[in-house]
């Protein structure tokens, strides 16, 4: 087991602590202390070994292709914090878990878990047009990549967002009025349920089978490849995606190209609506505490 991996009981943990924590409480498990006063996380990394693990994972008998789907789960766990002053202090903190399903199982088991840490060092304006560089054509429109379903110049625009929402709007932006769409296997009959609708608290982020095979080839692609799971807000959808909060997967590293630039995802489906039984977490009720 990887450093950054964890166990599914662990993952139930965090995924449960995230349902059951108090709204008037989410807004300071984003938050840290620097010298520069409090904070807002909005960057979490997967470590190098677990990028190696997740590639490992991807070949099943000399192919690869193993993966089935990769997916974002909400969690929070204790930590203990270091504040400016450097006295520790325990508390709780967003925990964000990558899970990747297997098509085939390794070692028993088709399902594994990591951990995402922080990034201390929050974006301004300036770092990231500085951090990202964005390719233009002779006319001096931005190239986009068609294997992305999002452009460099929109990330940063979410992630700004992100930045910018004040402690109401945060703590609004994982809650939505959303059904819950279920898979209902009846005998050979597969059919779509739709749940009356509520105000429910996102659980996880899915990425289909078609987006999880990008990330991954992205990743294998790349040297010295970092797995970046960025914090944005808006494209608010009333049916496909009824929350504010918008996580963005961003693949970086060296490509034997002239042009190097980060590679963005965020075609995600959150959960609810779409809480196909990919995974038996996050378990729980469906809709957050009042």
């Amino acid at each position: 087991m990887s450093n950054s991996e964890i166990t599914l009981a662990l993952t139930e943990e965090y995924a449960n602590n995230w349902l059951r924590c108090r709204p008037i409480d989410i807004g300071d498990l984003f938050s840290f202390e620097s010298i520069n006063g409090i904070k807002r996380y909005d960057a979490f990394n997967l470590a190098e070994n677990g990028i190696s693990q997740l590639l490992t994972l991807d070949v099943y008998n000399g192919e690869a292709g193993n993966i089935d789907r990769l997916s974002v789960v909400m969690g929070v766990k204790k930590a203990v914090v270091p504040p400016a002053d450097d006295a520790e202090q325990t508390r709780d903190i967003f925990q964000p878990v990558l899970e990747a399903k297997l098509k085939k199982a390794i070692n028993g088991s088709t399902g594994y878990y990591f951990t995402l840490s922080p990034v201390d060092e929050l974006f301004t304006l300036r770092q990231v047009h500085r951090r990202y560089k964005i390719p233009v054509s002779q006319n001096n429109e931005e190239i986009v990549d068609m294997e992305e379903q999002i452009s460099p110049k929109v990330a940063q625009l979410l992630i700004l967002k992100w930045q910018g929402l004040t402690t109401a709007n945060l703590i609004s932006a994982f809650e939505g009025l959303t059904g819950l769409n279920e898979i209902n296997l009846a005998g050979d009959k597969v059919e779509l349920v739709l749940y009356g609708q509520k105000i429910a608290r996102v659980r996880r982020y899915n990425y289909d089978a078609l987006e999880s095979a990008k990330i991954i080839e992205r990743l294998r692609n790349r040297m010295q490849a970092t797995f970046t799971l960025h914090l944005g807000a808006g494209l608010v959808d009333p049916i496909f995606h009824p929350y504010n909060f918008r996580p963005i997967i961003k693949i970086d590293g060296e490509l034997p190209s002239p042009v190097v630039r980060p590679d963005f995802f965020d075609t995600s489906r959150p959960c609810p609506p779409f809480c196909e039984p990919l995974s038996v977490i996050p378990v729980g009720p469906i809709v957050g505490p009042e």
